[in-house]
């Protein structure tokens, strides 16, 4: 299965879900006529992405009139076997029976999308026959739609390039699609999609019809059809080192779509209820060709590449373009901004899958660190080998704790896009460490609590790399250590009872938004704004060292009473992850961790799927794999090299680098 897809797919899915582009009906029926491209199978693969057991959604792929991908047949087996249904024709489909998911749920739902997919770039509509053909199977699924209370027809043709528009015309509209080719040949491609939609226009009046016209696509395995050929540049640089480029790609104009672009840019019309009757241009961007190729010659920095221009420069700009601005009258302002990824990004995405390079996909977030990520994380495990020596010393029982016990697990160490360490203690281990740690800690380190750096109101305890910064925006307000650390988490215990658990565990987070409230000392944006700015002039007549001891003692409930169960007392996720089996934390065993033997719960997959789910050892889609910390300013000082660890270089001061004193020799 190609990482790649799975990622766009996932994008997709979860920007259906977050733009409220699918109705959480009781029962809904996708049902997608395939058409020779690989588009159908992206969208069919989508939509599973949002399913969950609330809803009883079906995705079934049709076959009739079209071939099958033998890539993205594997590819839904793999991903999603229970959830997309594949059938021959429509008969198959109507006598397919119940949802197994839901014996309820009659094989024709009352609520029923059809997308009618057509590939007017496959060589079948060069002659009579073909268009014939298709404009009948078109009409057969138009009146399935007809008879299917509550349908909604979405007739999706993937269209024939663009030729060079007329001089004075730098894109082409819905309307003027048909006056550029009202003369095009009887059997061509362009003539086909007229027929098509031409049909559909005999049916405006009994059904929801809208019609989209799809533009050339960039992505994981999308073929060249186009004169836009991003895979032939892919296999002459993989086969020879060079790229070639002819001198007038600079005057060629050309538009295509990003197929995660063309995914919920589909749904957004799908989601358009009140919309009938429309054409739309699905498209992301329109550029020279030459930017297109440079953009992968820059991109693939890591491989030594010849670039090569060839003939000569036309004086003549030429413009292959269609104008995809009309979908903006029916999308929200959140849905204009997901519906258009960069080139640059669809050009990188697009090449490194075709090198099945899983190396080199850089997300922004990573960018974050300039390539300090892999000393930040030496200074972290020269940091956790220190607390291992103290813990050991002073039989102090502890253990990696969540992302990094998954990285131990996972990986052997780190998880590529994790940038911090964490630990894991129950209270009696804890109340030993909290002792001993901070005066057997090397003097480049700094243990920080509120009882030794009152300016940190932090729930959990960290220890600092001094003279680091690591900071996020929220952090960097404070005038504290914010350097490279690792956190300690402790383990409280909680009611067996399930009722007075999940009151517990909202008293916590009630909790912690107070103690966070106060320490910033501002009201909270957006959700519960008017309350906090009611509230906040009377939690100021307390400090803030008030509202953590509350916290403490609300966390310590349960701490003298026999139950079986512990809860994470950073408050992190705590209402999605829930209580934990005490007896999940009685033994520890050893896994390598970077070459070192570090310990973990000897439970830890139970540990694992209570925390991350059941598929935990599976790798997060690509644009996932990101730090959950927003870091903005990172700065290792005298860190920075090992060989510089220590030296005479301006030591940090709270205020700013101007007021930095050198060290003391």
């Amino acid at each position: 299965m190609s990482q790649y897809v799975y990622d766009i797919v996932n994008n997709a899915g979860k920007q259906f879900s977050s733009l409220k582009l699918i109705k959480d009906t009781v029962a809904s029926d996708y049902v997608i006529v395939c058409g020779n491209h690989p588009y159908p199978y992206y969208l069919a693969a989508a939509l599973a992405r949002t399913v969950n057991e609330a809803v009883a959604r079906r995705v079934n792929l049709i076959y009739e009139g079209c071939a099958k991908n033998d890539f993205f047949e594997s590819f839904i087996d793999e991903s999603f076997p229970d959830i997309v249904r594949r059938f021959d024709t429509l008969e198959d489909y109507r006598k397919a029976g119940a949802y197994e998911g839901n014996p309820e749920v009659s094989a024709v739902s009352d609520e029923t999308l059809i997308f009618f997919f057509t590939n007017l770039r496959d060589g079948s509509f060069e002659n009579s026959e073909g268009i014939k053909s298709r404009c009948t199977l078109l009409r057969k699924y138009l009146d399935f739609a007809a008879e299917t209370e509550n349908a909604k027809f979405i007739h999706a043709p993937y269209i024939a390039p663009v030729d060079i528009l007329p001089e004075g015309m730098s894109g082409i509209s819905e309307r003027e699609y048909e006056v550029v080719y009202r003369n095009a040949p009887e059997n061509s491609p362009q003539k086909a999609l007229l027929k098509l939609e031409d049909v559909c226009r005999e049916y405006a009046e009994r059904i929801r019809i809208n019609a989209l016209r799809l533009d050339t696509m960039f992505g994981p395995h999308i073929p060249d059809d186009s004169d836009i050929t991003l895979q032939k540049y892919i296999l002459e640089i993989m086969h020879s080192g060079t790229l070639t480029a002819n001198a007038d790609a600079r005057q060629n104009y050309y538009s295509a779509s990003y197929i995660q672009d063309a995914l919920i840019k589909t749904m957004i019309v799908a989601a358009a209820t009140e919309i009938n009757g429309n054409i739309y241009h699905i498209s992301s961007w329109h550029f020279s060709l030459f930017e297109m190729i440079y953009d992968l010659y820059t991109l693939l920095t890591h491989m030594k590449i010849e670039l090569r221009l060839e003939g000569e420069a036309s004086n003549t700009l030429k413009y292959h373009v269609i104008n995809p601005r009309k979908i903006r009258f029916i999308a929200t302002g959140k849905q204009i901004k997901a519906m258009n990824t960069t080139l640059r990004k669809s050009v990188h995405v697009t090449a490194l899958s075709a090198m099945q390079d899983y190396e080199h996909y850089v997300t922004e977030k990573i960018n974050v660190y300039y390539g300090k990520i892999d000393r930040i994380r030496n200074l972290e495990l020269e940091l956790i080998l220190d607390v291992d020596r103290i813990c050991k010393k002073h039989n102090i029982k502890y253990f990696l704790a969540g992302g990094s016990m998954l990285g131990a697990l996972r990986h052997g160490g780190f998880i590529p896009w994790d940038d911090d360490m964490d630990i894991g203690m129950l209270p009696e281990d804890y109340k030993k460490f909290v002792k001993v740690c901070p005066g057997e800690l090397p003097e480049k380190y700094s243990y920080q609590t509120t009882d030794l750096e009152p300016e940190s109101l932090y729930i959990h305890d960290k220890i600092r790399v001094k003279n680091t910064v690591f900071s996020t925006r929220y952090a960097n307000q404070f005038q504290m250590q914010n350097g490279v650390y690792i956190d300690i988490f402790v383990y409280y215990k909680t009611s067996d009872k399930p009722k007075k658990q999940q009151r517990h565990i909202r008293k916590i987070m009630i909790m912690r938004r107070i103690l966070g409230m106060r320490w910033v000392n501002k009201p909270r944006r957006k959700i519960h704004y008017y309350k906090s700015l009611v509230m906040l002039p009377i939690m100021r007549l307390f400090p803030t060292t008030f509202y953590r001891h509350l916290y403490i003692k609300l966390l310590e409930k349960y701490e003298k009473k026999d139950t079986h169960f512990l809860i994470d007392g950073s408050g992190f996720n705590l209402q999605n992850v829930g209580a934990f089996p005490k007896e999940w934390f009685d033994e520890i065993t050893y896994r390598d961790f970077c070459g070192h033997s570090l310990p973990v719960l000897k439970r830890y997959d139970d540990y694992l799927k209570h925390w991350y789910g059941e598929k935990y050892m599976e790798l997060l889609p690509f644009s996932s794999r990101n730090s959950v910390h927003d870091v903005i300013r990172i700065d290792l000082g005298d860190r920075l090299f090992p060989e510089t660890d220590g030296g005479n270089f301006h030591q940090m001061d709270f205020r700013g680098e101007l007021y930095e004193k050198l060290k003391k020799e």
